[in-house]
């Protein structure tokens, strides 16, 4: 962050995605990094997982049961998959959504980076 700022970047201009509905995926941990990421000086943003057919966690989505092999592409969309994960409740996300918008607009101010 501190090389970023030295040549010019301001804190709104650096970005920071975290992947968000990864099979297994702990919500308390992407709630950390948010807050983490804020703590840096950078802003949050929010980057949701999707499965690409043919790819290993394709696969193990396959054998666990959350699609099937020839599932509809639309099912496995980037914004759809979230909400068929079982890892991710419509509620946490949300909430996540919220933590990171209120980082984003909460603290303007150019400190801590």
């Amino acid at each position: 962050m501190v090389h970023l700022k030295k040549t010019g970047f301001r804190r709104r201009e650096i970005n920071v995605y975290l992947m968000v509905g990864l099979p297994s995926q702990d919500i308390a941990g992407i709630r950390e990094s948010i807050i983490h990421v804020q703590s840096l000086g950078a802003i949050p943003r929010l980057a949701y997982f999707s499965p690409v057919p043919g790819t290993k966690e394709w696969k193990e989505l396959v054998e666990k049961g959350y699609l099937a092999q020839d599932a509809d592409p639309l099912l496995h969309n980037k914004l759809a998959f979230i909400y068929l994960s079982a890892e991710v409740s419509p509620q946490e996300l949300r909430s996540l959504k919220e933590l990171a918008l209120e980082q984003n607009t909460g603290n303007g101010s150019e400190e801590g980076i």
